[in-house]
């Protein structure tokens, strides 16, 4: 494919900043943050799939099998979260018997029990404060929510300059009332200046 620019487009220049992002503090002493923020005991491990290029550390046990925290030092240092303990609860279709219920291990929707995710207003405050204290500040209008029948989330992007990014941070709640997981990640934003640009 040969591209042939057009007479009227402008050759005009300009000037854009530059941001970099940083990978901010120590690995094991970030897992241990998570992991105090989710009450999640015990002290960071390498991960046995842990190599040079993703190192990572674990509080909690490796196979899932109770809330367990992960940070992977490499990329934008990201951390999750999760408790298999809170996954939420199945509601039946409608249209489905007690005894189809008990071959699709799902409740019936009589016998569900009350749906305790907190409301998506709830979400946000909750999500905001415990953001903060991942190092993430973000202001509760700029948090997005989502909420049904099995759970209830609030997500938030990092904006640099005033420009909402693709990086986000996430908490999850399921239909139990706890979080079931979440996900974030550990770096700064780093001014490397004003380049010059051109539009063609």
């Amino acid at each position: 494919y040969n591209y042939s620019a057009g007479e009227g487009l402008s050759t005009a220049t300009g000037s854009g900043n530059v941001y970099q992002l940083v990978l901010d503090g120590d690995p094991e002493q970030r897992a241990s943050e998570i992991a105090g923020i989710f009450g999640v005991g015990g002290e960071p491990a390498k991960a046995s799939y842990s190599d040079a290029s993703n190192p990572t550390w674990i509080v909690g046990p490796e196979d899932g099998s109770a809330p367990t925290v992960s940070v992977t030092w490499s990329g934008t240092g990201d951390w999750w979260y999760s408790d298999p303990a809170a996954s939420s609860f199945y509601i039946c279709d409608p249209s489905v018997t007690a005894e189809q219920a008990v071959d699709y291990g799902c409740t019936l929707p009589a016998d569900a029990p009350e749906n305790k995710a907190p409301s998506e207003d709830d979400a946000r405050a909750q999500a905001q404060a415990l953001l903060a204290q991942s190092g993430f500040e973000v202001d509760a209008a700029d948090i997005t929510t989502y909420a049904d029948d099995w759970s209830t989330t609030a997500t938030a992007n990092l904006a640099v300059d005033g420009a909402k990014t693709a990086l986000d941070w996430s908490i999850t709640w399921s239909n139990t009332g706890a979080i079931s997981w979440a996900y974030g990640h550990s770096v700064s934003v780093e001014s490397r200046g004003s380049y010059g640009t051109v539009s063609a």
